[in-house]
């Protein structure tokens, strides 16, 4: 039990003090999303929480960071929306929703459609967005609901290719690291 609390602690102290960039995010390698549809989403990620616990989002996530950079003489568009409203604006859209990753390669669901997508930048559907060409970077603060994360060419067109990395601010993270391996600590002197 101690060398796992000490394991833990561990990993996550050296997450604390490696992997946070010059901003204060831990932020994951970067990974490339193409596929030849109108769109790349994710699946719905929820946060439901009451207004008494309305602070557990933030003090445990933090803000959240994607940075999106499109191939040179493509712009890319980021954001995030609720997910019902997500839903409507792709309903009859051809596009792919990113399920996981396989040996590091992304695995997507297709859905088909026959409509073109309205450009997103035109949209006031999203909670937070970032477009134009080279290096894009949306930042937001996670709220109560349901929400997707969008990825298309700013101008709405098929073939969608960025490499992506996403991140957190995870403040909760240093304190998790000393708990954890002060517990650790205290066991293996126990034992």
């Amino acid at each position: 039990a101690s060398g796992g609390l000490l394991t833990c602690g561990i990993v996550a102290s050296v997450a604390d003090q490696v992997s946070r960039d010059d901003a204060g995010y831990v932020t994951s390698g970067t990974h490339t999303l193409a596929t030849g549809t109108y769109a790349i989403t994710t699946e719905n990620f929820e946060f439901h929480v009451s207004d008494v616990a309305a602070w557990v989002p933030e003090s445990l996530l933090g803000d959240t960071k994607v940075t999106a950079t499109a191939p040179p003489g493509s712009e890319v568009f980021v954001g995030v929306g609720p997910t019902a409203q997500v839903h409507d604006y792709l309903a009859n859209v051809q596009h792919s929703v990113l399920v996981n990753r396989v040996d590091g390669a992304p695995r997507y669901f297709h859905t088909d459609g026959t409509g073109q997508p309205t450009a997103p930048v035109d949209l006031e559907l999203w909670s937070a967005q970032s477009s134009g060409g080279g290096e894009q970077v949306l930042t937001w603060s996670p709220e109560d609901g349901d929400w997707t994360l969008v990825l298309m060419n700013a101008e709405g067109t098929r073939g969608v290719t960025a490499d992506i990395a996403v991140g957190a601010e995870l403040p909760a993270l240093r304190t998790a690291a000393a708990v954890l391996l002060s517990i650790g600590g205290t066991l293996l002197v126990f034992a």
